[in-house]
């Protein structure tokens, strides 16, 4: 289930450190961990990434998108999210990267 964690910490620390990052771990592992649980059906992870989806720097918001567009079964509010930042301009060069990355799933 974590084939592709790094930090091995657990959820609870991670949803943590994704609002208050200490330092110690940088902010890409952070979402690069939550990522991974969220795609093998983590819904605290999956929440918690669709609540940072609309906000952060460009980096954070592809990581994001990337793992949540990978993510099958994602729930309803999270679809909704989804849908909200593919509609912002701003967002289109992420989408496009992403979609170029994965296929329009």
């Amino acid at each position: 289930m974590d084939r592709g964690r790094q930090t091995r910490l657990s959820v609870q620390e991670l949803i943590e450190l994704s609002n208050n990052p200490n330092g110690k771990f940088p902010k890409c592992l952070i979402l690069n961990d939550l990522g991974d649980l969220c795609v093998f059906g983590n819904k605290f992870a999956e929440d918690t990434l669709t609540k940072m989806l609309l906000q952060g720097s460009p980096q954070e918001k592809l990581i994001i998108f990337y793992f949540l567009k990978s993510t099958p079964d994602t729930e309803k509010v999270t679809q909704m999210t989804m849908d909200q930042f593919r509609k912002d301009k701003n967002n289109w060069p992420i989408v496009d990267e992403v979609v170029r990355q994965l296929g329009d799933k």
